[in-house]
């Protein structure tokens, strides 16, 4: 049985542990608004936070509720789709956006049904007819008990990419059109050497397109010795870091071309060089216009013509150094008017000339200068306008030749002429075919044409007879070219009568006085005709002469003199040689069987010397006259000579001699009385 006590002290123990269970409930409400406190703070905080990731995320995204109202929408999704002054939060979307399409609805409901759906560019066409490009995602967001909420909506207006890309694409497209274009080569390489870029004009330089260059290098373009002076020219520009302006020498085609090459480096985002572009013009047709005009100016500046230029007030603006010297006002000529030149007398020609020159654009003629020293002289002048590329005349200009000397040569010629027109000889010139060039009246005439022109048809081979041409053609010819000249008697016929005449006949080559170069052949050709009548004539009469001169020899060489009706003698005086000792044979055979002569006296006293052959031929005589019958008295035989004869061994047995004419002539008469 329970007591009251005990009761009371069941009830206070009961108290107490109320008392304890409120203060642990106590306690635990403390704990439990404090958590809430906390929690609600970090719900503040993450709330401030969300609002601060809304308002400052870089993109632009929304939530929505299952029926596609608005939960949460960023500043930038506000901002991009120009809604930011619209309240948004639990309206519809499609409330707010009534043009979105329907396929982006069907979007939505794909993702409400827990598909996650993406599209990396994608137009948006507004009320207001602006189209806005987006990149978006669209996917489901669940709740705290795994259901799907709603979806998030996350994009990126890339409008402003699109024009930017738009206008890089204009601006890549309008800048490759000029590459494409462009008449200059243009081209990047990396550091190398490996070619990145080209344009079409590069291509068309190698026949090449831009994929089979790229990534190749000069030593697979060109010969290694261009390649490496062009690599060279590369590494100058990436070492130096600007651009370096060179003359680089390509083949094209396998002819060489100048190349005005403009190099320069291309920087990266750090400062550093990383590829080297550069752009070459083709200046072989300007390097070889500048090498023509350096050529040009060296010809005028050394043209021993005097060549100045003036404008239209008639003020010398250009003189070479032969205008300066020529007219002696050397350096004073810049500046100076023209009119000084001219002599006051020929001031109404030069004036009509200068009206033709401003009409017609050029006048041509002789003239007459003056010197400084006031001195004049003729001169070829030609003077004409200068015109710019549009025909516009811009200047005077005139080139004079003194022609004093051209003159007097003239002069000369012309006295040369008329004396070859002249001459009586055939003077012609041809060339090395055997083309005439030139012939004078003279030769015409000699063998029988009318005129040149005939002469022009015909070769100087037909001028003489075939077996005279293969003459020519085996002893002229050869002379001619081995010394330039061959001179003697030959022959040549007339066209008309076709008759063959002599000619003294002089064949040489024509050659340039100052190169001494063969220009042709020259003759100076001469008819001997009448010169070998008068020889033939002078060669008979000489003929005749010389037989009476050797008749009157013979008589006074071996003169025969009948003394008796037959005793006949024969002094002899001088040299005997075989020719006068065979007369002298004929001459005693002959007296002796004329005069009928027994005794023939042979007086030698005369005779200087006494050889083998005056031996011989006295022997010879006295056998010859023995046969006849009579005998031969040697007479005049001096010690010398009788010495001689016996040293010669001469056989005299036949001979009667005697010292002396007298004593052989007694003796002869003496003998001739007996009988």
């Amino acid at each position: 049985m329970t007591t009251r006590g005990d009761t009371n002290r069941l009830l206070h123990e009961e108290v107490d542990r109320l008392r304890q269970e409120v203060a642990e409930l106590q306690q635990t409400q403390a704990t439990l608004r404090e958590q809430l406190t906390q929690a609600e703070a970090n719900l503040q905080d993450r709330d401030a936070l969300l609002q601060a990731v809304v308002q400052h995320v870089p993109n632009a995204f929304a939530a929505f509720d299952p029926e596609m109202r608005y939960i949460l929408a960023s500043d930038r999704f506000r901002q991009d789709y120009n809604v930011a002054d619209q309240e948004l939060l639990g309206r519809s979307h499609y409330d707010v956006f009534p043009e979105v399409p329907e396929r982006w609805k069907e979007v939505h409901q794909r993702s409400l049904a827990g598909q996650v759906e993406q599209a990396e560019e994608d137009a948006f066409v507004r009320d207001d007819g602006s189209v806005t490009y987006n990149r978006w995602e669209c996917r489901p967001w669940y709740n705290g008990q795994g259901t799907i909420g709603g979806i998030l909506f996350i994009t990126e207006v890339i409008t402003r990419q699109k024009q930017m890309e738009a206008e890089m694409w204009r601006s890549q497209n309008l800048l490759q059109s000029i590459l494409n274009h462009s008449p200059i080569v243009i081209y990047i390489k990396d550091l190398q050497g490996r070619y990145m870029l080209t344009n079409h004009t590069f291509e068309q330089l190698f026949d090449m397109t831009d994929e089979q260059i790229v990534g190749k290098t000069d030593y697979d373009l060109l010969p290694p010795e261009i390649a490496q002076q062009v690599t060279r020219n590369d590494q100058a520009v990436s070492q130096a870091g600007h651009p370096i302006e060179s003359e680089e020498v390509i083949l094209v085609a396998g002819t060489p071309h100048t190349y005005l090459s403009s190099k320069f480096p291309l920087i990266d985002e750090h400062g550093a060089v990383y590829a080297v572009g550069g752009v070459s013009a083709d200046i072989t047709d300007r390097k070889r216009a500048e090498q023509e005009m350096r050529t040009f100016q060296i010809l005028v500046e050394n043209a021993p013509d005097a060549i100045g230029v003036s404008n239209f007030a008639g003020y010398v603006t250009y003189a070479n150094p032969a205008y300066r010297a020529m007219y002696g006002y050397g350096d004073e000529t810049i500046g100076m008017h023209f009119s000084r030149i001219i002599p006051p007398e020929i001031e109404a020609l030069v004036n009509e000339g200068m009206q033709i020159v401003q009409t017609e654009g050029m006048w041509q003629g002789e003239s007459i200068n003056r010197r400084r020293d006031g001195s004049t002289f003729p001169i070829q002048s030609s003077i004409f306008l200068i015109r710019d590329t549009d025909g516009t005349p811009q200047a005077i200009a005139a080139i004079n030749r003194d022609i004093t000397a051209s003159r007097q040569v003239e002069q000369n010629l012309q006295r040369l002429v008329a004396i070859i027109e002249n001459s009586s000889d055939f003077i012609g010139t041809a060339a090395f075919d055997g083309t005439p060039i030139y012939l004078n009246a003279a030769g015409l005439k000699m063998v029988g044409l009318s005129s040149f022109d005939e002469a022009r048809q015909m070769n100087i081979a037909d001028f003489c007879t075939p077996e005279d041409q293969r003459y020519a053609e085996e002893h002229i010819t050869p002379a001619i070219r081995e010394k330039g000249r061959w001179e003697g008697e030959f022959r040549f016929r007339h066209f008309q009568t076709g008759a063959v005449f002599p000619i003294h006949y002089t064949l040489f080559t024509v050659n340039d006085p100052r190169t001494d170069i063969p220009l042709g052949l020259g003759t100076v050709t001469r008819d001997i005709s009448a010169q070998k009548r008068e020889e033939a004539e002078r060669t008979r009469l000489q003929e005749q002469v010389i037989a009476a001169q050797q008749d009157a020899l013979r008589e006074l060489s071996t003169p025969l003199i009948p003394i008796s009706d037959n005793v006949v003698i024969m002094p002899l005086i001088g040299t005997i040689d075989s020719g006068r000792a065979q007369m002298v044979l004929e001459t005693l055979l002959e007296g002796i069987a004329h005069y009928q002569a027994d005794i023939a006296i042979m007086d030698i006293t005369g005779v200087t010397v006494v050889d083998t052959q005056v031996a011989q031929a006295l022997v010879r005589a006295a056998r010859a006259v023995k046969l006849l019958g009579a005998q031969v008295l040697l007479t005049g035989i001096q010690p010398q000579i009788a010495q001689t004869l016996i040293t010669l061994g001469a056989d005299l047995g036949d001979i009667r001699t005697h010292g002396n004419l007298q004593s052989g002539i007694s003796y002869a008469l003496n003998l001739s009385d007996q009988d």
